[in-house]
C-alpha cells in the first residue's frame, strides 16, 4: 500500500511540475518587437509571460491590439488570448477579402497559437506555425524569450 502511495505522489508531483515549466519559463520573458508587412505593422512586447500586440492596418488606418499568455517549453510556444479588442465588423467591411477575415477574427477572438520557434542565421526570430492557421512571422526581437 506504501509502495501504491509513493508512486501516485511521485506521479503527480513529477506531473504538476512538468506542466508548470513552459508557465515558469514564459515569465521569463522580456522582449519586444516591431515587424512591417505589405497590409500592417506588429508592434508587441513580452513581460512576465504577457504577450501584447498591437496591430495597425495601412489601408483604412484602423488597429487592434490582442493580449496573450506566453508559455514556452524548449524552441515551443503556446499562445493563449487572453484578452483582444477586435475591430468591428463595418470596419472589417473595407477589406475585400472582408469574409476570411471576418471569420478569422470571430474565431481566433478566445483561442490559442502554438509555434515552432526558429532562429534565423542574420539574428531573427521565426515563428512556425499550423494551429488554429498556417502563418510564419520573421521578427527581429530585442530582448529574452524565456528564462531558458
Amino acid at each position: 500500500m506504501k509502495l501504491i502511495k509513493f508512486l501516485t505522489i511521485s506521479f503527480l508531483t513529477i506531473f504538476i511540475f512538468t506542466a508548470l515549466i513552459p508557465y515558469v519559463n514564459g515569465y521569463g520573458c522580456d522582449y519586444d518587437y516591431t515587424e512591417k508587412f505589405d497590409d500592417y505593422d506588429m508592434i508587441g512586447s513580452c513581460n512576465h509571460g504577457i504577450l501584447q500586440t498591437h496591430i495597425i492596418y495601412h489601408n483604412n488606418d484602423f488597429s487592434y491590439y490582442k493580449k496573450f499568455l506566453w508559455l514556452k517549453y524548449s524552441d515551443k510556444a503556446l499562445l493563449i488570448n487572453i484578452s483582444s479588442k477586435l475591430p468591428q465588423e463595418r470596419i472589417l467591411r473595407s477589406f475585400p477579402d472582408f469574409e476570411v477575415r471576418f471569420n478569422q477574427y470571430k474565431n481566433n477572438e478566445n483561442t490559442f497559437a502554438f509555434y515552432l520557434i526558429r532562429e534565423a542565421k542574420n539574428g531573427e526570430t521565426i515563428f512556425l506555425s499550423k494551429e488554429p492557421t498556417e502563418a510564419m512571422y520573421i521578427f527581429a526581437i530585442t530582448g529574452k524569450l524565456s528564462y531558458f
